[in-house]
């Protein structure tokens, strides 16, 4: 059972201002410890964010770096506006909903809690499911083991680029073994071969959304509760805005980007917008790890 609103009501300023008036009654006093709570865990996390942020100004090395997730999260949505300051970034209050699991009632609890999970293993079957495209005797097998292998398939492909990449890995891993995150991104090639096998083969080809509230769309009535579909491999192979070679590996294209593209709706790998893989700046450097 869940009551609309009240997980809003629970977590505002207003509840923990007069949370004494549960104690009154006595089937909910026991919600008057849960606001407390709720109160004392975002104020701690407010701080906890406040510091990382204050962290994440000062440049160190990967060895150094801290690892806790709220850490982890600054640092990726700093690294993604320090990229493109138009792209979508997660709020603070995003942020902190990820790390701390923001306690609501009834059903919403269960939402929190899965919040959590979002982070540490949403990722693990996508990422792996992308790197899974292996050539046996001529034939293609989808192997939904790992990611790199889809990238492995294309690029056996494509010789030319085969070349190119393994030219500018070569010098940084002669120089260190176990390159750091930073000289993994900024590897120009490395990064235009993995975006270009994101985009022309995503891990999730489409998926749905359903409409919360009656609205129009291009003047047309799309009632609530209608399931959208939402083409993400078809977007990422849209002639339209990729040219007529859009169907085809070519990684050259993220050098010189055409000049209809949109960093955030051109390709949805990722998706856009609120409901946005989290992990997206993480699944792209666990992918250039493994591929390097």
């Amino acid at each position: 059972m869940s009551i609309p609103g009240a997980a809003k009501v629970v977590g505002s300023k207003w509840a923990y201002d007069h949370r004494h008036w549960f104690t009154k009654v006595k089937f909910v006093s026991a919600v008057s410890k849960l606001i407390d709570s709720m109160y004392r865990i975002k104020r701690v996390s407010s701080e906890i964010l406040r510091q990382k942020m204050k962290d994440s100004a000062v440049v160190v090395s990967d060895t150094e770096a801290k690892r806790d997730i709220m850490s982890l999260l600054v640092r990726a949505r700093k690294a993604d506006l320090d990229k493109d300051k138009g792209v979508y970034a997660m709020s603070d209050r995003a942020m902190m909903d990820q790390v701390v699991c923001n306690i609501t009632v009834l059903s919403s609890t269960l939402v929190s809690a899965f919040r959590q999970l979002t982070f540490l293993g949403a990722g693990h079957e996508t990422t792996a499911t992308g790197l899974s495209w292996v050539q046996l005797s001529g034939q293609v097998r989808i192997q939904c083991t790992n990611t790199v292998n889809q990238t492995l398939w294309l690029l056996a492909n494509d010789q030319e680029s085969q070349s190119r990449l393994r030219q500018e890995l070569a010098p940084v891993f002669d120089n260190n073994p176990r390159p750091a995150y930073r000289n993994l991104k900024d590897l120009q090639w490395l990064d235009c071969v993995i975006m270009e096998s994101l985009r022309l083969l995503p891990p999730v080809p489409l998926t749905l959304r359903e409409t919360t509230k009656d609205d129009y769309v291009d003047g047309i009535l799309v009632p609530k509760g209608t399931l959208l579909t939402i083409p993400i491999r078809i977007v990422n192979t849209w002639k339209v805005i990729w040219g007529e070679d859009a169907e085809e590996f070519n990684p050259k294209r993220w050098v010189n980007l055409p000049k209809d593209y949109h960093p955030v709706f051109s390709m949805l790998s990722f998706l856009a917008g609120p409901h946005a893989c989290i992990g997206k700046t993480m699944a792209i450097i666990e992918m250039k790890a493994v591929l390097a």
